[in-house]
C-alpha cells in the first residue's frame, strides 16, 4: 500500500493530467534530496498509449514476440506489449511512452520486454521485464513496474534506474527523484530521492537504502538528459516550503519521505483541498478518527486531524478514483483537483 510519510514541510503533489545472452552492464545511481518534479499537462485520456522507439545508437534489435527472431531496430517503430528490445555492447536506445511522455533509456548489453501497457492515460500503468543490463526511467505519469528474477522495482513520480546481472543475480536500483520500491518474497525496501539499494542475489532480500554514489550520479548526468530537472532542483537554495499543487487525475499520490519520520507521527495531519472539478470530490480518512469530507465544486475545505496513521481514499463524481493509500501525522495535504476530462461534465439544461 502506498504511503505518504509525515513532513515538517508541506507535502507537494502535482497533477495536471532471445538470442545469445549479452554481457551485463555496470550500475549507476541518484543524488541528495530533490524537490518534486514540476507540473506536467494532463494527458488526454482518449488518446491511446503507445511505446515507440525514438532513438537508437549502435546495435539495437527488436522483436514483437518471443517466438520471432530479433531484427535490426527501426526508429519510430511501435512496440506493443510482448515486444522486446536488446542492445549490443555499443548499443543504446530511447523508448517513449505517449501521450504522457515517459522516457525509457536502455543502456549497452541490455535486454528488455514490454509485459503490459494499459490503453488509457487516465490509468497509466506500465509493466516491463529486464532480463539483463540497465534501464533508466523518467516517469511522467501513472506508475511503472520492472520485473527481474531477483525482484520487482516500482517507481512513482519520477526517476529510477535498474541494473541487473543475471549471472550473479545482482539487482541494483537507484532513485533519483520521487519514490521507488524494491521487493521480492524475502523483503521490501522503499527508496526516496537520492537513495539506492541492491538485491545481492536470487533468494535474498533487498539491502537497506544507501546514498547514491558519485559514480551513479555521474551516469545519470551523462546518460539521461531528462534528469537535468532533478539536478536543477538540487542546485536551488533552500527556502520556505511553497505548495501550490494539482492532483493528477487517475494517478496515485506520490510518496514523500520527509525528515524526522516516525517522531513526526505525533504531529496532526492538516489539509487544504480545492476542487475545480464540476463534480463533488470525496475524501475518506480511517485512523485515530474516521472522517468523511465532501468538497463541493469551486470550493476549498481546510482542517486538521489528530496525530496518527490514516488510510485515505479520494474520488470524484466524474469517475476518477485515487484508491487507498496511507498518510501520517505531520503531513500537510495542500491539493488542487481538476476533472480528468472537462468533456465528462454533464450537459447543461
Amino acid at each position: 500500500m502506498p504511503k505518504i510519510m509525515p513532513a515538517l514541510l508541506a507535502l507537494t503533489l502535482v497533477l495536471a493530467a532471445c538470442g545469445a545472452p549479452l554481457a551485463p552492464a555496470n550500475v549507476p545511481a541518484p543524488v541528495a534530496t530533490f524537490t518534486p518534479a514540476p507540473p506536467t499537462a494532463t494527458p488526454d485520456p482518449t488518446i491511446p498509449r503507445l511505446i515507440t522507439l525514438e532513438e537508437t545508437e549502435g546495435t539495437v534489435e527488436t522483436r514483437l514476440t518471443a517466438e520471432e527472431e530479433f531484427k535490426i531496430a527501426t526508429r519510430g517503430a511501435e512496440l506493443p506489449p510482448k515486444a522486446e528490445v536488446r542492445t549490443g555492447a555499443d548499443g543504446k536506445s530511447l523508448l517513449k511512452i505517449t501521450p504522457e511522455g515517459t522516457a525509457l533509456r536502455l543502456g549497452p548489453n541490455s535486454h528488455l520486454a514490454i509485459q503490459d501497457l494499459t490503453p488509457s492515460a487516465a490509468d497509466a500503468q506500465t509493466r516491463l521485464q529486464l532480463f539483463l543490463g540497465k534501464i533508466y526511467i523518467v516517469l511522467n505519469g501513472g506508475s511503472l513496474d520492472v520485473d527481474t528474477p531477483s525482484g520487482l522495482a516500482t517507481v512513482r513520480g519520477s526517476m529510477m534506474s535498474l541494473t541487473y546481472d543475471p549471472d550473479l543475480g545482482d539487482l541494483t536500483v537507484t532513485c533519483l527523484e520521487g519514490h521507488c520500491r524494491v521487493g521480492n518474497e524475502f523483503g521490501e525496501t522503499d527508496l526516496f530521492a537520492g537513495e539506492a539499494t541492491n538485491v545481492p542475489g536470487a533468494g535474498q532480500p533487498p539491502n537497506p537504502p544507501r546514498p547514491i554514489s558519485p559514480e551513479e550520479l555521474d551516469e545519470w548526468k551523462q546518460e539521461v538528459p531528462e534528469s537535468q530537472r532533478a539536478f536543477d532542483a538540487l542546485a536551488q537554495p533552500p527556502g520556505p516550503p511553497q505548495v501550490a499543487s494539482q492532483l493528477a487525475p487517475g494517478q496515485p499520490l506520490p510518496d514523500v519521505q520527509p525528515p524526522g519520520q516516525d517522531a513526526l507521527y505525533n504531529e496532526p495531519v492538516t489539509y487544504s483541498l480545492t476542487n475545480l472539478c464540476w463534480g463533488v470530490w470525496h475524501w475518506e480518512f480511517r485512523g485515530p478518527v474516521d472522517v468523511n469530507i465532501d468538497v463541493a465544486p469551486d470550493t476549498t475545505e481546510t482542517g486538521e486531524l489528530p496525530p496518527g496513521i490514516y488510510e485515505v481514499r479520494d474520488w470524484d463524481d466524474s469517475g476518477f478514483d485515487n484508491g487507498w493509500y496511507e498518510t501520517g501525522g505531520g503531513t500537510n495535504l495542500i491539493i488542487t483537483h481538476d476533472c480528468p476530462d472537462p468533456q465528462s461534465a454533464p450537459p447543461g439544461p
